[in-house]
């Protein structure tokens, strides 16, 4: 059965509730939330935090104000300071289990945009950095964590080269949105299904969505949409962009992590009524996400959808979320140790020719391989991307507004 961009719809608003409500089958989440928690740790970091007054009026307004989503529970009746501010927003970050999960994606998103592209030391020292493997296998963030192990100097350079393997499309250069004049609804519930229409039983913290604020261009990405029948709500998400790069830059997240974090983004950013699946999907696909247009159980975390939650959804929406197609793969015994074999001496010489440190005095013509098409591509050092440092950043030629904005 075919269904409707609305059916779509409220499916998402179903999702994104139980992925709110589920954060114990993410834990790549507090993996992000410990290296962001190490990079704020650190002095000079620290200080320069507290010196420049990082936490302006805009981050204390998305902080605390309730058109925002994601803020922090605590009310606002006193004017702290920079450092009670670096307190509370390393308080959540340490909080376990995760009681708030839309609060805690909220911290990753501003530390993304406001913070992390400013601080003096962007490098995370990793205990698990997977070596002398098959790095086919590896995820992009493992790869970007093998290289920082051993070139640390090298980050501004590979941070940049990573954001223009996500922003530098045409998802971000051809303005696929135009504002309307609506400034969006107050809600408490999640997503943005009509709830005469869609029941989901979770309500969450009343914020501003922007249903209504944009509408498309006659773009490529109309085409897209309309092909994919998929809904629209403000176009290729910027926020998923700037997240997928920190994550990468400091997570050293495995495939199945990355799976898990994208995840997590879609709680937020589809439960908050900012974006539909499709326009964080094609962006996630970037770095090498199996994100496929109607297809969730493509990208979704294998353990999470076993929940009873996610059972229940997958019987409502057996289209979405159940792969009918799914053949099981065999090959003969003597197969799989050959290749291994055959992998790891290929892996060795790509030790001493990619990784060796003749290689990384020419980065520009480092290569990475692609997980999801298991090709090579080239970033170019030519191409620039500049981060979100304030409330709107100009990414490739398309603005991208702060939460709730």
């Amino acid at each position: 059965m075919i269904l409707s961009r609305e059916e779509k719809v409220c499916f998402e608003s179903k999702l994104a509730a139980a992925i709110q409500t589920n954060p114990q089958y993410f834990p790549a989440v507090n993996k992000i939330s410990d290296n962001i928690l190490q990079l704020l740790d650190i002095p000079v970091n620290r200080a320069y935090i507290l010196e420049n007054q990082l936490f302006t009026d805009d981050v204390m307004s998305e902080l605390f104000s309730d058109t925002y989503y994601g803020t922090l529970d605590q009310s606002l009746d006193f004017c702290p300071s920079q450092e009670d501010m670096l307190i509370a927003f390393s308080d959540k970050l340490s909080e376990r289990p995760v009681s708030d999960l839309p609060a805690v994606m909220h911290l990753h998103q501003l530390f993304s945009q406001k913070f992390y592209d400013q601080l003096p030391e962007k490098v995370v020292k990793h205990n698990d950095v997977i070596r002398n493997v098959d790095r086919s296998k590896l995820s992009m963030s493992q790869r970007v964590a093998i290289i920082l192990d051993s070139y640390p100097q090298e980050v501004t350079r590979l941070k940049n080269k990573v954001a223009n393997r996500i922003f530098n499309n045409d998802y971000f250069k051809i303005p696929a949105r135009q504002k309307t004049g609506n400034t969006g609804q107050i809600t408490d519930n999640i997503g943005v299904a009509n709830p005469e229409k869609c029941r989901v039983q979770q309500k969450t913290k009343p914020h501003q969505n922007i249903l209504g604020v944009f509408l498309p261009t006659n773009s490529k990405w109309l085409e897209e949409i309309n092909t994919l029948e998929q809904p629209f709500l403000a176009g290729p998400s910027g926020h998923t962009g700037s997240s997928l790069l920190m994550s990468v830059m400091i997570g050293n997240l495995s495939a199945d992590e990355l799976k898990e974090y994208v995840t997590a983004v879609m709680g937020l950013l589809v439960g908050g009524g900012y974006h539909h699946i499709h326009e964080v999907g094609v962006i996630a696909k970037r770095i090498g996400i199996p994100y496929q247009a109607n297809k969730h159980y493509s990208y979704l975390p294998e353990r999470f959808l076993t929940d009873a939650a996610m059972q229940e959804l997958s019987a409502e929406y057996p289209e979405l979320l159940i792969d009918k197609n799914s053949q099981p793969v065999t090959s003969a015994p003597w197969y799989e140790p050959l290749k291994s074999r055959l992998l790891a001496l290929a892996d060795n010489v790509a030790d001493k020719l990619v990784y060796g440190a003749a290689a990384i005095n020419e980065l520009e013509g480092s290569k990475l391989i692609d997980p999801g098409t298991n090709r090579y591509f080239m970033f170019n050092h030519t191409q620039t991307v500049a981060l979100a440092t304030n409330n709107t950043a100009q990414i490739s030629g398309h603005s991208v507004p702060a939460l709730g904005k």
